[in-house]
């Protein structure tokens, strides 16, 4: 989609926004520049075409700041300039950052998630998490059954100005009322321990590693590499 297209909301809006929620992924060009990474013209953009963007208790601005200058800037980011961005050790882009979905220590994860590359270029590796639950739901149903149990994510964020302690009881996989998968939640770096009794762990574990293999695997995975301008 280009930018401008999506401006007058429109039909091409239309699609856009039928685009992010299925099958989940939508790519816009032709973002406003944003040099100075005030995180402005993607927070103008969200704000018109779905509505506010979640605000972080112990964060000045409402996103979030990687560059492989450094670590990805903390609680304090206002907009720094990008050869000057705070060394953090949130997230070492030097490094593969594995299939995960964001917030998985809060209560009610965001619906959606805005990346905007405003220098260089970003390398994205995208799986469709409902895939890999019907794919498990058919040829392991051991498997996706004991992934529908509670087990335990959480962290304690201590480099902001007041850390935080979060933790939570959810599944992998959450069911609405009619068995249908709504929401998939994992992240390995989050991941506590598994607060299932000890006679479930094995079965538990198994099918962990196979969820993973899932995730990562190359059949059910598109990688995408965003230049500056794009989101």
């Amino acid at each position: 989609f280009q930018y401008k297209d999506l401006l007058d909301e429109g039909p091409e809006y239309e699609r856009y926004c039928h685009a992010v929620v299925a099958p989940g992924v939508a790519v816009v060009q032709g973002m406003p520049d944003d040099d100075d990474a005030t995180g402005q013209p993607v927070s103008d953009a969200m704000f018109k075409w779905f509505g506010k963007m979640m605000q972080h208790p112990e964060r000045d601005t409402n996103h979030w700041l990687i560059s492989s200058m450094g670590y990805a800037s903390g609680g304090n980011s206002q907009g720094y300039a990008l050869d000057k961005v705070e060394k953090n050790p949130a997230y070492n882009t030097k490094l593969r950052l594995l299939n995960h979905t964001d917030q998985v220590s809060y209560g009610g994860p965001g619906f959606l998630l805005a990346f905007h590359c405003v220098a260089g270029q970003g390398v994205n590796s995208v799986c469709d998490g409902f895939k890999v639950a019907d794919i498990m739901r058919k040829e392991y149903p051991e498997y996706f059954e004991a992934l529908c149990k509670p087990t335990s994510f959480g962290r304690r964020i201590s480099h902001y100005r007041q850390p935080i302690d979060q933790h939570v009881l959810e599944p992998i996989f959450t069911l609405d009322s009619y068995g249908k998968v709504m929401r998939v939640r994992f992240n390995e770096i989050l991941r506590g321990p598994v607060a299932l009794p000890f006679d479930e762990f094995e079965t538990y574990f198994a099918a962990l590693k196979k969820f993973v293999e899932l995730v990562n695997s190359d059949e059910l995975n598109i990688e995408r590499t965003l230049q500056k301008g794009e989101m």
